[in-house]
C-alpha cells in the first residue's frame, strides 16, 4: 500500500529548495522551510507562505522531530555540518531526502549516522525548468533509491510518492553511487563543458570570419537547441535518416577527426576520476569563489554572452512596444 505524505520540512530555501516548495506545496503538501536563525531567505520563505522552522534554535527541535520527511537541499559542502547540528532533533523513522548523492558518497554520511534514514530523490531537470514543467502539467525524468533506509520498501513508497507530487516521471531506481558517477560525468563530459564552449568556439570561428554576429549566434545556439528538441522528439537513428547530405557528411567529417575522437579518451579520465574519488579531493582542494568569479569574468567578457545580452534586449523591447501597441 503507497505511503500518503502530508508534509515535508525542507532545509534551506535557495533555487531548488523553492522550486520543491512549490511544487509539493501546490500538489497538497503541508512545507515548512528550515533555516540558520540568521538566514537572509527567512522573510522571503515567509513571505512566500510557509512557515519557518530554524534548525540553529531548541525551540524548534520539537518542531522538526515531528517530521516524517526532511530533505535537505542546501548546497553539497553543508550538508555534514547541518546533519551533525540537527541530528539530536530528527526522528529514527524520518526519512532525509537528498536531492543528489554527493555528499552522502562524499562524506560516507551512513557510516557517520547510522542511526538515521537517507533517501535519495534526483529530479534531472534545473530547478526553474522542473517549476514550468509542472506548471504546464509536463513531467520531467528522475532517480530515487531507498539504498540507506532500514525499511526500504517503506522508504521506497514514500519516495515514489513524493516524486510524484514533485511532478516527476515515474523514476528510475538507482543506487547514491550510480547517481552520483552519472550526475558528476554528465556535468563534466556535456552539460557545463562541451554544450556551452562548444556552442562559444563554434560562434568565435564563424565570426574570425566577419559572419554576422546575429546569424552565426543563430546558428550556434538556437539550432542546438532545435537539434536536442528533435533526438529528444524522433530519436537518434531517425535523426541521422532525415538530416540533408550536407549535414550527414559534414557531422561525419568532424566525427572522424583526430580532435574528435580524443574526446573518447577524455571521457573515460574524467569518468575514472569520479570513481576513483581524485574528483573529490580536487573539490576539497578548489577556492570555489575564486573559480567562479574567474570564469564569470570570462563569459562576460565573450563576445557571444554579448550577443545574447544585446539580442535578448532587442526581443523584450519588441514585446513592450507589441504590447503597447495592443493595449492602445
Amino acid at each position: 500500500m503507497m505511503n500518503k505524505i502530508s508534509s515535508i520540512t525542507i532545509i534551506g530555501y535557495g533555487s531548488q529548495a523553492k522550486t520543491w516548495a512549490s511544487n509539493l506545496s501546490d500538489s497538497g503538501l503541508n512545507v515548512r522551510i528550515a533555516l540558520r536563525s540568521n538566514s537572509p531567505s527567512i522573510n522571503l520563505a515567509t513571505n512566500h507562505g510557509f512557515q519557518v522552522l530554524c534548525f540553529d534554535d531548541e525551540e524548534y527541535s520539537n518542531d522538526i522531530h515531528k517530521s516524517e520527511l526532511i530533505a535537505i537541499l542546501t548546497p553539497d559542502h553543508t550538508h555534514l555540518e547541518i546533519l551533525n547540528k540537527v541530528k539530536g532533533c530528527i526522528s529514527k523513522d524520518a526519512l532525509i531526502v537528498f536531492a543528489h548523492g554527493f555528499s552522502v558518497k562524499k562524506e560516507n554520511l551512513p557510516s557517520k549516522f547510522p542511526f538515521l534514514n537517507f533517501g535519495l530523490l534526483a529530479p534531472k531537470a534545473i530547478a526553474s525548468e522542473m517549476r514550468e514543467l509542472y506548471i504546464k502539467r509536463e513531467k520531467f525524468p528522475g532517480a530515487i533509491s531507498p539504498e540507506y533506509c532500514q525499511n526500504q520498501q517503506s522508504s521506497e513508497e514514500k519516495l515514489t510518492e513524493l516524486s510524484k507530487s514533485l511532478g516527476m516521471s515515474p523514476p528510475s531506481k538507482v543506487t547514491f553511487e550510480e547517481e552520483t558517477v552519472c550526475d558528476l560525468f554528465s556535468e563534466q563530459s556535456l552539460l557545463c563543458s562541451l554544450l556551452p564552449y562548444g556552442i562559444r568556439y563554434a560562434f568565435e570561428a564563424l565570426r574570425q570570419k566577419n559572419i554576422h554576429s546575429e546569424m552565426a549566434f543563430n546558428e550556434c545556439l538556437y539550432e542546438s537547441k532545435l537539434i536536442i528538441q528533435t533526438i529528444e522528439k524522433l530519436g537518434f537513428k531517425k535523426f541521422f535518416e532525415i538530416i540533408s547530405p550536407n549535414a550527414l557528411y559534414g557531422g561525419q567529417k568532424a566525427y572522424a577527426s583526430k580532435e574528435f575522437q580524443s574526446l573518447k579518451s577524455l571521457f573515460s579520465r574524467l569518468i575514472d576520476d569520479i570513481s576513483n574519488r581524485k574528483f573529490f579531493e580536487e573539490v576539497d582542494k578548489t577556492d570555489f569563489n575564486k573559480l567562479r568569479n574567474n570564469v564569470i569574468d570570462d563569459w562576460s567578457n565573450s563576445e557571444i554572452n554579448q550577443a545574447w545580452e544585446r539580442f535578448h534586449q532587442q526581443s523584450r523591447e519588441q514585446s513592450n512596444e507589441a504590447l503597447d501597441n495592443k493595449k492602445a
